[in-house]
């Protein structure tokens, strides 16, 4: 039977024309179909892009609009927005400024730093500075 045509055909005389197995193949995409718009409509209303991209604004919290599309990341403290990455990175406070603990040796850790001290200076004020204990 001829499907499309440059006249019209009634639906019923094609329908009815049609193999058994054309029919049932017919009518099984048309099921498959409506199920996946079904499915892709439900995700789409349910999962916004933060939820469907974990990794989406990693260290930090992702923002969504009204309509569930990714609108930014909000970075806690010691961290900054990756552009490329999409990701809150750790800033390396020590390699930005090298006048941090005196006396001592800067590591970094995430969203801050510490003071690894020399001997005869102890770490105070939340091991950001070192003070001569001599």
């Amino acid at each position: 039977p001829v499907l499309f045509s440059a006249s019209p055909v009634p639906l019923r005389s094609v329908l009815f024309s049609m193999p058994r197995v054309a029919f049932n193949n017919m009518i099984a995409t048309g099921i498959l179909l409506l199920s996946l718009l079904t499915l892709h409509s439900v995700f789409s209303e349910e999962m916004d892009d933060c939820q469907a991209n974990p990794n989406l604004c990693q260290n930090g919290i992702c923002r969504v609009d009204s309509a569930g599309s990714y609108h930014s990341c909000e970075c806690p403290t010691g961290f900054q927005f990756n552009t490329d990455l999409l990701i809150c990175e750790d800033v390396d406070e020590c390699a930005i400024n090298d006048r941090l603990c005196e006396n001592g040796k800067c590591l970094n850790v995430p969203g801050s730093y510490a003071c690894d001290c020399d001997m005869g200076f102890l770490p105070t004020n939340r091991k950001r500075e070192c003070i001569d204990i001599d």
